[in-house]
């Protein structure tokens, strides 16, 4: 019997997936909306080849549409990265050294460039490429008041907080989307490498005492407690106006302060396959990135989550990806 050709539409579409991303079977039907079992019948039925294989040692078996060598660039380069042998991942992808040393990708001049070299020392390959992921991005913690406690119940914060608590529950915390983030690291690296980073930049925007004039300013003047504690932080001479921060300005709180800061991080899988970046021209400078994330305090309680403000404050993040290495 015929495949409707719906069904038909949704398997090309995740085999396709799959020989340009290097997505398993799973996560590209899944994507697609169809199943590993109707892919394979599809595949049949186009007299496309196919086998069962692991990529990698250790690896559950997972169905490998056959590829052409340039298709297999982004397994080998993964293969290599990760501290494998050009040997063992040419056995893993049914493949030659010889036919993935002569494999060629662009570098950032429009030269084409092999994907790996031998180091003349060791007589191991190296790959000369590394694979650039673009990844949605979230920062967030608790906000700590002036004399240490924490803002809210303290409980929950970040995108997965729940609204499933008693009817007197508040929760606070400030969150800072950042999308894309763009690395050459995968996601554990990168969230070592740009968690402290994106947090000074953060405390730079909206914690420098640098706004005069502000309403909020009189309103922290009249309280004793917020007069000493200004004093004692150096922050006010005892007389005359008080420069507040940006945050205090937004909450209306004296001296708050970013705490219990975490990061994650989700790779946007890009349709039209994986990019790469020559490893030469990550020699430095360079290349700047400069993405522009927002900055948001969220209340949650028993039946909502509300943010503040509802816009967001928009702050760029600056690095360099050569300091990634």
């Amino acid at each position: 019997m015929a495949m409707n050709p719906d069904t038909a539409q949704r398997a090309m579409r995740a085999y396709d997936l799959m020989v340009r991303t290097g997505l398993g079977a799973r996560p590209a039907t899944e994507m697609c909306g169809t199943t590993s079992r109707t892919l394979v019948r599809w595949m049949d039925d186009n007299g496309i080849p196919w086998s069962y294989r692991r990529r990698g040692r250790g690896r559950p078996l997972q169905i490998v549409p056959q590829r052409t060598p340039q298709q297999l660039i982004p397994d080998f380069l993964e293969g290599l990265g990760a501290g494998r042998s050009a040997t063992a991942v040419s056995a893993d992808l049914g493949t030659t050294i010889a036919t993935m040393a002569s494999q060629t990708l662009p570098d950032r001049n429009g030269v084409d460039r092999p994907i790996m070299t031998k180091d003349p020392s060791s007589g191991r390959w190296k790959p000369a490429f590394v694979p650039v992921h673009r990844y949605s991005t979230v920062v967030y913690g608790k906000l700590e008041s002036m004399d240490g406690t924490t803002l809210g119940r303290g409980g929950q914060a970040g995108p997965n907080a729940s609204t499933t608590r008693g009817d007197n529950y508040t929760d606070i915390w400030w969150q800072f989307d950042l999308d894309p983030l763009t690395s050459t690291l995968d996601p554990v690296d990168a969230v070592r490498h740009h968690r402290d980073a994106i947090l000074e930049t953060l405390r730079r925007k909206l914690m420098r005492a640098n706004i005069s004039g502000s309403p909020v300013a009189s309103s922290f003047l009249g309280s004793g407690k917020v007069r000493g504690a200004a004093v004692a932080a150096n922050r006010w001479s005892g007389s005359g106006p008080l420069n507040v921060t940006m945050l205090e300005e937004l909450l209306q709180r004296f001296n708050l302060r970013l705490v219990e800061v975490r990061m994650g991080v989700d790779d946007n899988v890009d349709p039209s396959g994986p990019r790469f970046m020559a490893v030469s021209d990550l020699s430095g400078p360079g290349p700047i990135k400069m993405p522009t994330g927002r900055f948001q305090v969220f209340f949650l309680d028993k039946n909502d989550v509300q943010a503040y403000p509802a816009d967001g404050v928009r702050i760029r993040y600056r690095y360099d990806m050569s300091q990634e290495t």
